[in-house]
């Protein structure tokens, strides 16, 4: 469940700076970045690399412990939560 609210905040967070940057309209937000076109992945890289790097960190761990059931889910889920609070401070923070 906390890589699932990992997932879904950071979508937020990401769509929120892509805006406010004027990278993305509101009308085309990002809802995963596996469903992204290469060249629209790497676009959005130019932007923040950092953050979108992070959310489809958090997207990969999806399949194995949300849908699955791996050993490690802790760990992961607490990755997932630093991941989260990465991404939260860059979208917080004054550029």
């Amino acid at each position: 469940m906390r890589i699932e609210a990992a997932m879904l905040a950071g979508t937020h967070w990401l769509n929120a700076i892509l805006h406010r940057r004027a990278v993305t309209q509101p009308g085309n937000d990002v809802f995963h970045t596996y469903l992204l076109t290469v060249n629209e992945y790497r676009r959005l890289c130019v932007a923040d690399e950092e953050m979108v790097l992070a959310l489809s960190e958090i997207e990969d761990l999806r399949p194995p412990y949300v849908r699955g059931n791996h050993e490690g889910a802790q760990a992961a889920a607490d990755r997932a939560n630093a991941l989260l609070a990465a991404i939260r401070k860059k979208a917080t923070s004054h550029e």
